[in-house]
């Protein structure tokens, strides 16, 4: 997927500090406006079967879910699906788009945001066996920002 093309593709789903969902290059109504300050949590649940659901909380508060989706092999294939040769082509990459601001990411609960009940840090996952561990670089100074100017 290009970057910048987040919530423009079947397989995309973004929440917008307007309090719009989007996927599919459809926006809906979902939630509320956030900005500076605000703290946003993404639940996504694959355990529920026949569909997975994806939503969202803001400084604590559940608003609900913002969508279900299949994600299995006639879905987004993450769950129940055939081997694939590549780990990461069944894979769901957590990731921001973001415009002239500064923000800190957390992917476990250690001095950070409560969950929704029944739901599991990210970090959790390795745990469980339902992630892999990318690649590590040896120091914070060896990470790379990519960023887009224009469109």
């Amino acid at each position: 997927m290009p970057v910048g093309n987040l919530g423009k593709t079947d397989h995309s789903f973004g929440f917008g500090g307007t309090g719009k969902f989007l996927t599919s290059r459809k926006f809906s109504d979902y939630g509320e406006k956030f900005s500076t300050g605000d703290t946003i949590v993404c639940a996504v649940d694959l355990e529920t079967k026949p569909l997975a659901s994806i939503g969202f909380s803001k400084n604590g508060k559940w608003l609900g879910t913002a969508m279900q989706f299949n994600a299995g092999p006639d879905g987004l294939v993450v769950v129940d699906s055939p081997t694939r040769m590549l780990q990461w082509e069944s894979a769901i990459f957590p990731h921001i788009l973001l415009k002239n601001v500064v923000v800190q990411l957390q992917f476990s609960v250690e001095d950070g945001p409560v969950l929704k009940e029944g739901f599991k840090p990210w970090a959790a996952s390795l745990e469980d066996g339902n992630a892999i561990m990318g690649s590590m670089l040896s120091s914070v100074r060896d990470c790379e920002v990519m960023m887009m100017v224009g469109y």
